[in-house]
């Protein structure tokens, strides 16, 4: 019997729309990222995360490849389950400013040091 859990989101196509930078642009096109989700956080952990590789972007001269997409607002929505059932989730999509590489097994703790981040907003849903 097929189990539709969280980590069924793992390898899975999406694609969000960026609201904020209002001219936001990546390789994908104006106000578009698109990428696969690639790491996920575990049930247990305080925060939901999603780390996702995507179509690469610019930020002060570095080329940006990751994303991590996080809650807008703390335990707002339930991230997984909406995009399980397809439906869209507003998020805040962390990412590295000098574009260094990001691993599922650290990211919180590299989230924990914000001064090595920015963030786009955006709606994302799988393709």
């Amino acid at each position: 019997m097929f189990r539709n859990t969280r980590d069924n989101l793992i390898s899975k196509p999406f694609e969000a729309s960026i609201g904020e930078p209002w001219d936001f642009q990546s390789m994908s096109g104006q106000n578009k990222l698109i990428g696969a989700i690639v790491a996920i956080s575990d049930a247990n952990s305080d925060v939901d995360w999603i780390l996702m590789e995507v179509n690469p972007f610019q930020y002060k001269g570095n080329e940006i490849r990751q994303v991590v997409g996080v809650n807008r607002y703390k335990s707002s929505q339930d991230v997984f389950g909406q995009l399980l059932v397809g439906k869209s989730t507003t998020l805040n999509f962390m990412f590295t400013t000098d574009g260094h590489e990001l691993k599922g097994d650290t990211v919180l703790s590299e989230l924990a040091t914000e001064s090595k981040f920015s963030f786009l907003i955006g709606s994302m849903s799988r393709k």
